[in-house]
């Protein structure tokens, strides 16, 4: 590898990131060619992701990872050039060299470039190699060969070398237009400016050639100079746009997409430190070249082009499609980006202490202009506070792509140690959560993510009996909604039998042969959850040791989330995890409440009603105060028994509450009496979990105005601490 400046080193982690993000989504389009043969953009897109990280890697001096996404490049490009077939032994080949690819970029990022292939693989190339089957096009796999070494030899420094890779190119221009279709597209790959000139250009049988000679001379006299000017990158810039509506025109996407990424590369080259230089404009000649091909290929006769010329004249231009523009990412160090958080918690709280002194003043002075004006002052504050608050908010948030992109690769690792075979099917990855939340939950799903290919998934040969594809499937899926992450992950394996459960946990002595008789189909399922409880017949490496599945439920109900599941016998199971959205800096709207001498704020999401309560709706069952509502029953507590504090009334009172609010949640609804209902706050909530992190019924504190503290009560932990939950607290 050759050495990284400090100017190249944050270009490098951009490029291992966008190729690791890309690698991703390879499966998945190669699959979708694997069914549709026709699908041709899905088997481009798959060849122009790895295209583009083998031209990146060489640029970089990633040798390794260049030779061996060439080597995947090549198969990839035969199978769209229909040299050869793709069949399932080889697409999952492939899949496993994606994975492959995907590990070399992280050595990458580790430190651990290699110049030189390793073992796996060379014997990962040599099984792709032999699912290749039988060549179709014995021709254009030899030019696909010639292509190959000659675009090798190309990059080597030795004079030598250079002459015959010159020589090779030559007997390949000598080959264009006498082979087929398929051999043009691997020519062009290796073409020069020099020689792309000599050629006429059409897009819709109209002749484009002036629009398109400029930018090639152009190159032609970039590439023979060693520096250049700004007028001269300009110039480049002009003509490659002027190309790329040029191939818009010509009503094939792929083509202008090819442009696109040249146009995209160049300007993250310029935007980049990096000096614009001969190596550079090689990669972005490589990016145009395919375009300029398709464009350069001659109309089948002259009577065609006349009538399509005829039928053009006259007619409005196409519409053009709307291109999608990338999104410009800029790197922030997190250290940073947290000082800047608090310092946006600080002013949220200076804005408090503003309303606190204008509320005071105009309890206890006559100035009434100058509380006017501290009023104006503090709502502008406010509203100013708010917008900055949103805006800084979405820093801290990144893709759920993050967290998922791993999870494909460990899925068919374990399931190949295991004899089985499984896709892997991603969806939302694109949604957007806190850092932190995705970072905890990265344990979790992996705990399940192996317990699908232990336990959920058979063996090929127990499918196939069964009646499906020897192939699992995987689904994980996420989205996000104004409260909640929900991620999904579903399964067609087996299926959970809750018979054969029941079964299970009375033999080992986890439940009696009682409450086995009494327990749902529902309720046995849930004893997955139940600390030390397998079903797995024999220990392995990957599970069967009596934990993984309580660590997930114990762990999502700490983050106050929740987690079901479903199952049908040979149908499958899907898990769905449920947790509230996490911000670094959390600012929300509550209700401030006073009991006794101290202050609560409860969150607005988290209410239905506030109530004055009246002596004939407080009724008692079992013991239980019930409040009755319009008709409908709910349990209630004084928010002092709530947390477990004592009252400051005189214990031989009996005080009868007035106020009360009906507050929700994912576990039901229930009553809080409280002393007084105060007024509506926006605070800022600082999380006590590092320092209590057993509090359940408490979400953090709030600095009022003033210096004072007002707890934050959590909803969600007070209805779940205060009703039975049927799906766990089953009395084992």
């Amino acid at each position: 590898m050759t050495a990284i400046d400090e100017n190249q080193a944050e270009l490098l982690a951009g490029f291992i990131d966008e190729s690791a993000n890309s690698i991703i989504d390879l499966p998945e389009s190669l699959k979708n060619f694997l069914d549709d043969s026709g699908n041709k953009e899905a088997i481009n897109s798959v060849f122009r992701s790895v295209h583009s990280i083998k031209g990146n890697a060489g640029f970089f001096g990633l040798t390794a990872v260049k030779k061996f996404s060439h080597a995947l490049e090549n198969t990839l490009d035969d199978v769209r050039n229909n040299v050869i077939d793709l069949n399932e032994e080889l697409y999952r080949s492939l899949v496993k060299g994606f994975d492959n690819l995907d590990e070399l970029l992280r050595q990458v990022a580790d430190g651990e470039a290699a110049d030189d292939l390793g073992e796996c693989e060379l014997d990962l190339l040599s099984e792709i190699e032999e699912n290749c089957g039988e060549v179709k096009d014995q021709r254009t796999a030899c030019l696909s060969q010639i292509s190959s070494i000659a675009e090798e030899m190309a990059t080597s420094e030795d004079s030598n070398a250079l002459e015959w890779a010159s020589q090779l190119m030559a007997i390949l221009e000598e080959s264009e237009g006498s082979g087929s279709e398929s051999s043009e597209g691997t020519v062009a790959e290796i073409i020069s400016p020099e020689e792309m000139r000599q050629k006429t250009f059409f897009a819709n049988s109209l002749d484009v050639s002036p629009q398109i000679i400029p930018l090639i001379e152009l190159f032609e006299t970039l590439l023979s100079l060693d520096k250049y000017n700004t007028e001269q990158t300009d110039q480049l810039t002009t003509h490659l746009n002027t190309v790329l509506e040029v191939t818009k025109q010509s009503s094939d996407a792929e083509i202008a997409k090819y442009v696109e990424d040249a146009i995209s590369n160049y300007h993250a080259v310029l935007n980049s430190p990096l000096d614009l230089d001969p190596n550079l404009l090689s990669a972005i000649w490589e990016y145009v070249i395919p375009a300029l091909t398709e464009l350069s290929k001659p109309l089948k006769n002259e009577s065609t082009k006349d009538v399509s010329a005829e039928q053009t004249e006259g007619k409005e231009p196409a519409k053009k499609e709307a291109t999608t523009k990338k999104a410009k990412m800029i790197r922030i160090n997190e250290d940073r980006l947290e000082g800047f958080l608090d310092d946006v918690s600080n002013l949220f709280i200076t804005c408090e202490r503003f309303k606190d002194v204008q509320q005071r003043m105009s309890n206890r002075m006559k100035a009434d202009t100058l509380v006017e004006e501290l009023r104006q002052i503090t709502l502008t504050l406010s509203s100013q506070t708010n917008g900055l608050q949103t805006s800084v908010a979405v820093l801290r948030k990144i893709p759920i792509r993050g967290l998922f992109s791993k999870f494909p690769k460990m899925a068919r690792s374990l399931a190949e140690g295991l004899g089985k075979k499984i896709d892997v099917h991603l969806s939302g990855e694109d949604h957007e959560a806190d850092k932190s939340l995705l970072e905890d939950l990265d344990a979790p799903l992996a705990h399940m993510i192996r317990n699908v290919a232990d336990h959920a998934l058979e063996i090929p040969e127990e499918r196939v009996a069964r009646g499906v594809s020897e192939v699992g499937n995987l689904w994980l899926s996420a989205e996000t909604t104004r409260t909640h992450l929900v991620i999904t992950i579903r399964d067609d394996g087996r299926g959970i039998d809750p018979h054969k459960l029941k079964s299970k946990a009375v033999e080992k002595g986890v439940i009696s042969e009682a409450q086995a008789n009494q327990m749902s189909d529902q309720e046995a399922i849930n004893l997955v959850f139940h600390p030390g409880f397998s079903t797995a017949e024999k220990i392995t490496d990957i599970s069967g040791r009596g934990v993984g599945m309580d660590v997930v439920y114990t762990t999502i109900r700490e983050y106050d989330g929740e987690i079901h599941l479903s199952s049908e016998v040979n149908v499958g199971s899907t898990f769905t995890i449920e947790l509230p959205v996490r911000q670094a800096v959390l600012v929300l709207d509550g209700l401030l409440l006073q009991q006794g001498n101290d202050k609560y704020v409860l969150p607005f999401e988290s209410i239905v009603e506030v109530l004055e309560i009246g002596d004939d709706e407080i009724h008692s069952c079992q013991g239980d105060p019930i409040v009755s509502i319009r008709g409908e029953n709910h349990s209630a507590k004084s928010l002092s028994e709530v947390l477990a504090i004592e009252d400051t009334e005189d214990k031989g009172q009996s005080k009868k509450p007035s106020a009360a609010v009906l507050i929700t949640s994912k576990s039901g609804e229930t009553c809080l009496f409280v002393d007084e209902i105060l007024s509506k706050r926006k605070v800022v909530v600082n999380s006590l979990q590092n320092i209590l992190p057993g509090l359940n019924r408490v979400s953090g504190v709030a600095q009022l105005g003033g210096g004072e503290l007002a707890l934050v009560l959590n909803a969600q932990g007070i209805v779940r601490s205060l009703t039975e939950d049927s799906q766990r607290n089953i009395s084992l």
